[in-house]
C-alpha cells in the first residue's frame, strides 16, 4: 500500500514559526530569498519605489499595511527593511528579483535594482532601520525615541565611522539626566536614594538605577524621573525645553538631516509591527491621554516625512485600518474622530491572500516537497488534475482562474483545491497568530500522511477535504459562531444515533456549516457539494447519490433547501414547525382589505408597489419636465376626492383596490361620471381580494423575523419562506397592475369621464400615452432648457441666489453697462450663464435683441406667440388697478395650469422681463424687511407664499390729497413729471421731514393728535404711500370739500389749511422749547458789551465749574439757536433734540438760579493754613468759603483740565448726591490753591 507520506513530506527548511519577529527577521537574509511575490506585495513595492524619491507628499511616506494574521505583513516588512538597508543587489535579493520577473513584474524588478543601489556605490542612500514592536512604554512618542536610540547605537557598533553624538541631538532623556546631575550636585544624598521614599519604586528601586535608565533611553525611566522631579522640587515640573532637550519630532528630524548630510543616508525607516496593539494599549489605559498622543503621532508623520533629504519612512503594520481600532476598542467618540483624522495622513494598503485569486496558493505548496516517488506519481496525474479542474472551474469561486486552476491544484496538494480556498477565507475571518493558512500543514497529525493512495492514482480519496477544517478551527468558531456550531453538533449526533453508514451525511453537514461560515463563493448548491466531496459534476449517478443523502437529512429535519436560491442549509431547530408559527401570526392580523393592509404596512407597500409615488414624464419639446403621481384608491370612492388638486402635477393615476368583481364594476361606473383633466384609474376586473392571504403572510413572516427566534436556522427558514411568498405576490401584482393583466384583459385603465378603456398593454405603453396626452395640455408653453429650472415639481431654484442674481440684472439692465450683452455680463461657462441662455437666449426664447447701440431685452410688444401671451398675462395681472392687493400665488396658479404649465423656477425671471420698465410702480404689502425687490419677487413665487403686491398708481382721491400735500411742502414739479411720480415725491418729502424730527418732538405730550397719528404711521413697518394717502384723507375734510363747488374752484383751501396745521404742529413744539430758553437768556444776558462783561465776571466769581462753563459759552456773541444748543450740551451733556420737556424746564430753572446767584455780593475767604487740613470735609457756616476767590483765566489748557474733571465726576455722579459732590470739588479746589502758594 502506498501512503501519502511516501509521496510528500513537509519542507524542513521552511520556517516553522507561527509568526515572523521583525527584529530577528531583519537579521535573517534567508527570509528574503524565501519571500514569494503576491499582488499585494507588488503594489506596495511599486509605491515604495516612488516614495523614496524627492517631492513626494508626506502622507505617501507614511503607510499603514493592514491585514489578518498570516497574510504576510511581517515577512513583507522584513523584505522591505532589508531592501532599504542593504539595497537590491545582494545574493538573496537576486533570487527574489528572479521570482518577481517570473511573476510578470520585470519592470518593477528593474526599478528596484536602479533605485536601491549596492552599498558600495557612491550614489547609494541606505536607510537607518528603526524596528518597533507593539508598545510597552508610557507613550507612543517614548517608544519612537527609544527605538531611534537603540537603532543608532546598534548601527554605531556595525559602522565605527558613525557616532551617536553626531547623529542624535540632545534629547529629553539627556536633558533629564543632566537635570538629575544638577540636583545631586546640590543635594548629594539623592545620588542613590531609594525611590520608595517617594512611593515611586514600581519600576526602579533607586535613583541611581533610574539615572542609568535615562542614559539608555528607557521610557519608564523618563516617566519615573518626571514624577520624582516634581516631588523633590516642590511641585515644579520637569521641562526638557528649558535645557534644550529635543522632543521626538525634533530628534527624528535632526537625526535624519545629520544622517543625510554627514553619512549619505536616505533617511530613517520606522517599521512598527503590531502598531494596532500599541493603539489598543493606549485606549485601554485610562491614565494616558489618547487624543493627545494620537495628535502627536499625526504631527510626527506630517513633520518628519516631509523633507526630501533625511526624511522618515513610517511603515505601520496593523490587523485592521487605523480608524477601525476605535470602534473595536469601544473608545470615546473624540478618540474615534482623531483616529479617522490620522488615517487620512497615512496611505492605507491592505495585505491579504484572496481565495478568489491565484497568488496565495503556491505559498501552500512551498511548505511541502515531493519525494522522488511522488514526482513519478505526479507525472502520471494529468488526467485527474484536468478532471478536477473541469469540475471546480464551473464554480463561481474559480471562474476567474480557469487557466491557472491545474497549476493551483498541484500547488495545493494534498489539500483539495476547495479546501485550500476555504483555508484562506477562514483564516482571514478567524485570524490568530498561531493558526494561519500556512500553519495548517505544520499542525496536521500523523494519521493524515498514513492515508492510502488509490490504485487509480493521485488527487482522489487521499485529498484533505473541506470538512476537515472544522476540527482545526472549531474552538475559534465556537466563540464567533456558537449558534452554528451548536446546530452542527446536534445534527451530527442525530445522524450517528440513527445508523452506521453516516460518513457521507456527516461530510454534507460539515460542508453546509462551512458554507454558512465562509459566505460568498462557498454557497452550498448541489453542484458545490458534489465538487467538494466527490470531485464530480452533477451527472445522473451523482445526482442519485447526493439526492439520497440530502433527502434523508431533510426528512430528519436536519437540513432544508431554499427553493428560491436553491441553497441548502442546516436546520438547527428540527423540533420547530415554521409553518405553524407563521399561521398563528397570520391569523392574528385582522385586516381584510387590500387597501387597508397596504396603508397599515407601508414598508410592504413600498416593496411590492415600487411604482407608487411621483414619476417624471419625458421632457416636452420645450425641455420642460412634468410629473404624475401614482396612488392607491379604495373602493367605493367619490369622484370629487380624486380631482387633481396639486397644480404641480400634470396627471394622477389611481390603482383601485376594489374588493371583488362587483366592486370593480361599481368603480368603473363612478369614474365615468365626471371628466377631470389627466386623471386615470387602473382597475383589476376581479378585484384584489385574492392578494390578502399572501399579504398577511408577508406581514406575519416580517414580524417573526423581527423577533428573537430560537436560532439562526429557523431565521433562515423564515427568510426563505418570506422570499418565496414575496415572489408569488410579485407575480400576482403583475397580473393585476402590470403587463399580464392588461394583455389578458384582467385589468383596464380608464380616463376620468370616459367609458372606453385605454388600449395600452403595459406600463411602458401607458407612459407613452400619458406623455403625449400631458404634452397636448400645454400648447402655450415656452422654452425652459436650464437644468434644474425645467422641472415643474422641483422648486430648488425658485428662490435660489442665482435666479435672484439674474432677476437683478434684468431689472438693472438699462442702468449698468456691465450687464448689457446676451448673457447679462456672465461668463459663458458659468452656471448663471446657463440659466440665462436656457430661458432668454438665442436657442430658447430669443428675448435678447441687438439694436444699433448694442444689446437690449425685448419689450413685451416685440415678442410673439406663447411668449407674448405669457408676458402679457404677467403684465395684466400685476399692473391692473384693484381695490385690494394682489396675491402672487394667484399668478403662480395660472402659470402652472394649462395652457402654460411652466416651472415656478422661471417665474421671477419672466416677471422681470415683463415689468422691468414698470417695476417702480409696484410695491409689496405688509413686508417687514427691507430686502431687495428681486429677492422678494423670487420668494413670492415659492409654494405656500402669502406675499401680496399692489400697483402704486394712486386713485383720484389719493392723487388729490397728495398733490395738496406737495403744495404745502413746497415740492417742486418738473415739466414732464407724471401725477403719480409727483405724488410719490410728496410722500418722500414728508417721510424725510418726519424722520429728521427728534423723538422728543414726535412724542411730546403737547403734540396735536393728528400730528401724533402721522408720526405713529411712519413708525409702522410695511406701510405704503397709498396707506399714507388714505390716512391724510381721514385726517382732513377733503371728502366734504370735494362735494362743494367752492372747494374745487379754489384748490381746496380748507384741506390745505388742515395739512399745513398738521405739519406746523411739529414745528410749534420744537419752537416752543427754543422760545422758552431764548426768553430766559434775553432777560438775564444783556446785549451791551460792557454789561455782558460784568455778567461774565460775576459768573466766574461764583467759582463753580458750571458757572464758568456758562460764561465761556455765552461770551460776547448774540443770543441765537447755536448758543442755546451749546448751553444745553454743557449743562445737560446731551443734544437739545434729545432733551425732554421736563429736562428743558429743569434747565430753565437752573439757569435762572445761577444768574441770580452770580449777582449776589461775595467776600474773599481767608487763605487756609497749610498745617491745618481736616481729613474729611466738615460742616461750616454758609458764609465761610474754603477757597480764595480768584479771577481765573480760562485758557485752552484749563478748559481741557475742566473737561477731564467733568468726565471723572460724571462717572461717580450716580453714586453721590449733589451736595457731597460739590463739597468734594470745593475741597479739591482748596488743595490746588494751597499747592500754588
Amino acid at each position: 500500500m502506498i501512503r501519502l507520506g511516501d509521496l510528500v513530506e513537509l519542507d524542513k527548511t521552511h520556517s516553522q514559526d507561527a509568526a515572523i519577529v521583525l527584529d530577528m527577521g531583519l537579521l535573517n537574509h534567508n527570509l528574503v530569498s524565501a519571500f514569494t511575490p503576491t499582488q499585494a506585495s507588488v503594489n506596495i513595492l511599486k509605491r515604495l519605489v516612488r516614495v523614496v524619491l524627492p517631492g513626494v507628499p508626506p502622507e505617501q511616506r507614511a503607510m499603514n499595511w493592514f491585514g489578518s494574521y498570516g497574510s504576510g505583513k511581517s515577512h513583507l516588512g522584513v523584505l522591505i527593511g532589508q531592501l532599504l538597508r542593504d539595497g537590491a543587489h545582494t545574493a538573496e535579493f537576486a533570487g527574489f528579483l528572479r521570482k518577481l520577473e517570473n511573476f510578470g513584474e520585470n519592470e518593477l524588478a528593474e526599478e528596484l535594482r536602479r533605485v536601491f543601489l549596492p552599498l558600495t556605490d557612491p550614489d547609494a542612500r541606505p536607510y537607518l532601520l528603526v524596528p518597533l514592536y507593539a508598545s510597552q512604554t508610557p507613550s507612543l512618542q517614548a517608544k519612537l525615541l527609544e527605538g531611534l536610540y537603540k537603532a543608532i547605537k546598534n548601527q554605531v557598533k556595525v559602522h565605527p565611522a558613525l557616532t551617536l553624538e553626531a547623529i542624535l541631538p540632545r534629547t529629553e532623556y539627556e536633558a533629564a539626566y543632566h537635570r538629575f546631575e544638577e540636583i545631586v550636585q546640590n543635594a548629594p544624598h539623592y545620588q542613590n536614594a531609594e525611590l520608595s521614599d517617594w512611593q515611586l519604586e514600581a519600576d526602579y528601586f533607586t535613583t541611581e538605577e533610574m539615572a542609568l535608565g535615562l542614559k539608555h533611553y528607557q521610557p519608564l525611566a523618563l516617566k519615573t524621573f518626571c514624577l520624582w522631579h516634581q516631588r523633590v522640587c516642590h511641585g515644579a515640573k520637569f521641562r526638557p525645553v528649558d535645557t534644550d532637550g529635543k522632543n521626538v519630532v525634533e530628534a527624528y528630524k535632526e537625526a535624519g538631516q545629520n544622517l543625510a548630510t554627514q553619512y549619505h543616508y536616505g533617511g530613517i525607516a520606522v517599521i512598527w509591527d503590531e502598531l494596532g496593539h500599541a493603539l489598543e494599549d493606549l485606549m485601554r489605559t485610562p491614565e494616558r491621554n489618547a487624543v493627545e498622543e494620537i495628535i502627536e503621532l499625526q504631527r510626527f508623520v506630517e513633520t518628519t516625512c516631509q523633507p526630501n533629504l533625511g526624511h522618515v519612512l513610517f511603515l505601520g503594520l496593523t490587523h485592521v485600518s487605523l480608524a477601525e481600532y476605535g470602534a473595536r476598542s469601544e473608545a470615546p467618540q473624540d478618540v474615534r474622530d482623531r483616529l479617522k483624522t490620522i488615517e487620512g495622513r497615512f496611505t492605507s494598503l491592505k495585505v491579504e491572500l484572496k481565495p478568489s485569486e491565484s497568488e496565495g496558493y503556491h505559498l501552500l505548496g512551498a511548505q511541502r516537497s515531493w519525494t522522488e516517488r511522488g514526482h513519478t506519481y505526479l507525472a502520471q496525474s494529468h488526467t485527474a488534475i484536468d478532471s478536477l479542474a473541469a469540475v471546480c472551474g464551473k464554480l463561481p469561486l474559480f471562474q476567474n482562474m480557469s487557466q491557472d486552476l491545474p497549476k493551483i491544484i498541484r500547488d495545493c496538494y494534498p489539500l483539495h483545491v476547495i479546501t485550500a480556498a476555504a483555508l484562506f477565507a477562514i483564516s482571514t475571518r478567524y485570524a490568530q497568530a498561531t493558526r494561519t493558512a500556512f500553519t495548517f500543514f505544520r499542525d496536521l497529525n500523523g494519521q493524515t500522511f498514513e492515508r492510502s493512495i488509490s490504485e487509480a492514482g493521485l488527487f482522489r480519496r487521499e485529498l484533505i477535504r473541506l470538512p476537515e477544517l472544522i476540527e482545526y478551527y472549531g474552538d475559534k468558531m465556537e466563540k464567533e459562531a456558537s449558534g452554528m456550531m451548536e446546530m452542527y453538533r446536534r445534527a451530527i449526533a442525530e445522524v450517528r444515533a440513527k445508523g452506521d453508514e453516516c460518513e457521507k451525511k456527516v461530510n454534507i453537514i460539515g460542508v453546509l456549516l462551512l458554507s454558512k461560515v465562509l459566505g460568498e463563493h462557498f454557497q452550498a448548491t448541489e453542484t458545490f457539494i458534489a465538487a467538494a466531496l466527490w470531485d464530480e459534476k452533477l451527472n445522473q449517478s451523482t445526482i442519485e447519490t447526493l439526492q439520497k443523502e440530502l433527502v434523508w437529512l431533510k426528512e430528519a429535519g436536519l437540513i432544508w433547501k431554499n427553493e428560491v436560491t436553491e441553497l441548502w442549509s442546516l436546520a438547527g431547530e428540527a423540533w420547530v414547525d415554521p409553518e405553524s408559527l407563521i399561521k398563528e401570526k397570520q391569523d392574528s392580523i385582522t385586516l381584510s382589505e387590500t387597501w387597508a393592509l397596504f396603508t397599515q404596512y407601508p414598508d410592504m407597500r413600498d416593496d411590492l408597489l415600487p411604482l407608487l409615488g411621483k414619476h417624471d414624464i419625458e421632457p416636452s419639446r420645450c425641455g420642460i419636465v412634468r410629473s404624475y403621481s401614482v396612488d392607491l384608491l379604495t373602493s367605493p370612492f367619490k369622484m370629487s376626492s380624486t380631482q387633481l388638486d396639486n397644480p404641480s402635477k400634470a396627471a394622477q393615476v389611481f390603482l383601485v383596490m376594489a374588493k371583488d368583481s362587483e366592486a370593480a364594476i361599481q368603480a368603473q361606473q363612478v369614474c365615468q361620471t365626471v371628466s377631470f383633466h389627466q386623471v386615470y384609474y387602473w382597475i383589476p376586473r376581479e378585484g384584489t381580494q385574492r392578494l390578502n392571504d399572501k399579504l398577511r403572510r408577508y406581514v406575519a413572516i416580517e414580524e417573526l423575523l423581527k423577533q428573537k427566534t430560537d436560532g439562526e436556522g429557523l431565521k433562515r427558514q423564515f427568510e426563505a419562506r418570506w422570499e418565496e411568498n414575496r415572489q408569488a405576490l410579485t407575480h400576482q401584482m403583475s397580473e393585476l397592475f402590470g403587463r399580464q393583466g392588461l394583455v389578458s384583459g384582467r385589468a383596464h385603465i380608464f380616463r376620468a369621464g370616459e367609458d372606453t378603456p385605454l388600449t395600452c398593454k403595459s406600463w411602458h405603453d401607458f407612459r407613452i400615452f400619458l406623455t403625449q396626452a400631458v404634452h397636448q395640455e400645454y400648447p402655450s408653453e415656452i422654452y425652459v432648457c436650464s437644468m434644474g429650472l425645467n422641472n415643474v415639481d422641483d422648486e430648488i431654484y425658485t428662490s435660489h441666489s442665482k435666479v435672484i442674481d439674474v432677476v437683478h440684472k434684468i431689472l438693472n439692465f438699462d442702468n449698468n453697462v456691465a450687464y448689457q450683452n446676451d448673457l447679462l455680463g456672465e461668463k459663458e461657462t458659468s452656471q448663471t450663464a446657463a440659466i440665462i441662455d436656457g430661458i432668454l437666449g438665442q436657442y430658447a426664447n430669443q428675448l435678447f435683441i441687438e439694436r444699433e447701440n448694442g444689446w437690449d431685452i425685448k419689450t413685451v410688444d416685440e415678442t410673439k406667440g406663447a411668449m407674448y401671451d405669457i408676458l402679457s398675462l404677467i403684465r395684466n395681472e400685476l399692473l391692473r388697478k384693484r381695490e385690494k392687493p394682489y396675491k402672487i400665488s394667484e399668478l403662480r396658479k395660472k402659470l402652472l395650469k394649462p395652457p402654460y404649465g411652466l416651472p415656478p423656477s422661471a417665474y421671477a425671471i419672466l416677471t422681470a422681463v415683463a415689468l422691468r420698465k414698470d417695476i417702480k410702480r409696484l410695491a409689496w404689502v405688509n413686508l417687514k424687511t427691507n430686502e431687495p425687490f428681486e429677492k422678494t419677487l423670487a420668494k413670492a413665487f415659492t409654494a405656500n407664499s402669502t406675499l401680496e403686491i399692489r400697483l402704486q398708481d394712486f386713485a383720484k382721491k389719493q392723487l388729490l390729497i397728495l398733490s395738496l400735500l406737495a403744495e404745502v411742502l413746497n415740492v417742486s414739479r418738473l415739466q414732464k413729471t407724471d401725477d403719480n411720480d409727483y405724488a410719490r415725491e410728496a410722500v418722500q418729502t414728508l417721510r424725510q421731514f418726519i424722520k429728521q424730527l427728534p423723538d422728543t418732538v414726535k412724542e411730546a405730550p403737547k403734540l396735536d393728535d393728528k400730528a401724533r397719528q402721522l408720526a405713529k404711521f411712519f413708525r409702522i413697518v410695511g406701510k405704503t404711500p397709498h396707506d399714507l394717502a388714505d390716512l391724510l384723507i381721514q385726517l382732513t375734510d377733503i371728502q366734504t370739500e370735494q362735494k362743494s363747488d367752492f372747494g374745487a374752484m379754489n384748490n381746496y383751501p380748507q384741506t390745505q389749511q388742515q395739512l399745513a396745521e398738521i405739519i406746523h404742529a411739529f414745528e410749534k413744539i420744537k419752537n416752543e422749547r427754543l422760545h422758552a430758553l431764548r426768553q430766559v437768556l434775553r432777560e438775564q444776558v444783556p446785549e451791551s458789551i460792557t454789561e455782558r462783561e460784568v455778567l461774565l465776571e460775576q459768573l466766574h466769581n461764583v467759582g463753580t465749574i458750571q458757572a464758568m462753563n456758562l460764561a465761556e459759552v455765552i461770551g460776547t456773541e448774540a443770543i441765537n439757536e447755536s448758543m442755546i444748543e451749546r448751553i444745553v450740551q454743557n449743562v445737560l451733556h446731551k443734544a437739545f433734540d434729545q432733551c425732554s420737556e421736563i429736562e428743558i424746564g429743569q434747565l430753565i430753572g437752573e439757569l435762572k438760579a445761577l444768574f441770580e446767584n452770580s449777582r449776589k455780593p461775595r467776600q474773599p475767604a481767608p487763605i487756609p493754613q497749610p498745617s491745618v487740613q481736616p481729613p474729611l470735609p466738615q460742616q461750616r457756616p454758609a458764609s465761610v468759603n474754603l477757597y480764595r476767590i480768584a479771577e481765573p483765566t480760562l485758557d485752552p489748557d484749563t478748559l481741557n483740565v475742566l473737561k477731564e474733571l467733568r468726565e471723572v465726576i460724571a462717572a461717580y455722579q450716580p453714586r453721590l448726591d449733589k451736595k457731597r459732590m460739590l463739597t468734594a470739588i470745593q475741597q479739591l479746589y482748596a488743595e490746588i490753591e494751597r499747592l500754588s502758594l
